[in-house]
């Protein structure tokens, strides 16, 4: 999928189709991550991702301030515990 150049409207809001978001995951109601970061050229860029309420590796509901981000991902520190141990079942 390429690129499209769009407006943003008076309110200052951006809409962005429905089929590019669906690409990542994202539909209609879910909730989503907005973030300025830096892409692989050096720009500022706008990332957007699908907001997640449980640990991507285990399933565990996330607790508000007991969360990791690894890179895009948010898992539970349980998670993160094993993972920086090298422990692996």
């Amino acid at each position: 999928m390429s690129g499209i150049t769009k407006s943003i409207d008076r309110n200052g809001r951006l809409v962005v189709p429905i089929d590019m978001l669906k690409v990542i995951g994202i539909d209609r109601g879910d909730q989503v991550n907005v973030e300025l970061g830096t892409d692989s050229i050096g720009r500022t860029a706008l990332f957007i991702s699908k907001y997640h309420t449980t640990c991507q590796l285990c399933g565990q509901a996330l607790q508000a301030g007991r969360t990791v981000q690894v890179r895009e991902t948010r898992i539970c520190e349980g998670c993160a515990d094993i993972i920086s141990k090298g422990v692996v079942d």
